[in-house]
C-alpha cells in the first residue's frame, strides 16, 4: 500500500474527498427526505 501512496497520491486523495462529500451530501438529503416524505421532489 506505501507504493500507491507514493506513486499516485492525488488519484487516492481525489477518491477519498469525492466518496467523503458525497456521504455528506448523501446524509442531509436523506434524512430531509425521511423528515417530510410529502414532498417527493427533495432529492430530484
Amino acid at each position: 500500500m506505501p507504493l500507491f501512496k507514493h506513486t499516485i497520491p492525488g488519484f487516492i486523495w481525489i477518491k477519498a474527498v469525492h466518496g467523503f462529500l458525497s456521504i455528506l451530501l448523501i446524509i442531509p438529503c436523506v434524512r430531509a427526505n425521511n423528515l417530510s416524505s410529502t414532498d417527493p421532489n427533495i432529492l430530484s
